[in-house]
């Protein structure tokens, strides 16, 4: 998540203890966690607007802070980044505390920072990719997407809108099929079956494609009787359905609906 601290001030409560690192000068911004059952955490800074971030991890109660740890240059992120690794069973569940600051400045600006338990399942990078224009006929498209994940379960398969794929390794692509063409907002949801606490939810991820002309099943450019009788021949599917025009998983009244009400349209 990104935050600022432009225009903080310094914490003036003499009893909490000096970070220790960082050339501490002032203009700290304080954030809360609890520790993971695990006892493992990872608490990562990522430098932002005139801000080189560095970072202090405080125990106890906000009556009675103690210093437990201080970075400033342990990131991947830059060279004078903060990063903390814990591994300390004895802090499981425990809340503590993250002072955070720009490194030997009291100017301000914005960061980003991030914590985790590096030993529990975890969905990271998302990205959409290529995406197919309305396929005539079925009034669908497919969606390409990729993300990346780490400690995925050994067993179970991997979901996204409900569509199941084999775990693969990170990262991984994969196609969403039978997507309805009706250039609206899609919001994306990532779960693993085996592991359904490790989950990812990107709001309208991407458009879906603009609707094309359902309903011509023979390709003949127009909607006519010949698609009708195409069409009720494939009434009443529920598996696999090659002419499910509204994409809920089966061939019903509410499809024949929607093939009526192109019916007669010239396609593109």
């Amino acid at each position: 998540s990104n935050y600022s601290n432009q225009y903080a001030t310094e914490t003036e409560d003499a009893s909490v203890p000096a970070p220790g690192c960082g050339y501490y000068q002032g203009a700290d911004v304080w954030f809360s966690l609890i520790v993971p059952l695990s006892g493992e955490m990872v608490v990562d800074l990522d430098p932002g607007t005139n801000v080189n971030p560095n970072l202090a991890l405080y125990t106890g109660t906000c009556e009675s802070l103690a210093l437990y740890v201080c970075d400033d240059s342990s990131s991947d992120n830059g060279g004078f980044v903060g990063k903390l690794v814990i591994d300390d069973i004895s802090l499981a569940g425990e809340t503590v505390y993250i002072r955070v600051w720009n490194r030997s400045s009291v100017n301000g600006g914005t960061f980003g920072i991030c914590a985790y338990d590096p030993s529990a399942c975890a969905i990271g990078t998302i990205s959409v990719g290529t995406q197919t224009s309305c396929i005539p006929g079925t009034n669908f498209y497919t969606q390409e997407v990729t993300f990346e994940y780490v400690n995925e379960p050994v067993t179970g398969t991997v979901l996204l809108n409900g569509q199941s794929f084999s775990i693969d390794g990170s990262a991984q692509t994969v196609v969403l099929t039978n997507l309805y063409s009706d250039f609206a907002p899609v919001d994306l949801e990532i779960s693993f079956s085996d592991a359904p606490g490790c989950t990812a939810t990107v709001p309208s991820a991407w458009i879906a494609a603009e609707q094309c002309c359902a309903g011509d099943l023979n390709g003949d450019q127009i909607v006519n009787a010949s698609d009708l009788l195409i069409f009720l021949g494939g009434f009443g599917c529920t598996v696999d359905c090659e002419h499910d025009i509204n994409g809920d998983g089966e061939v019903n009244t509410e499809d024949l609906l929607l093939f009526l009400g192109n019916f007669g349209q010239i396609c593109p």
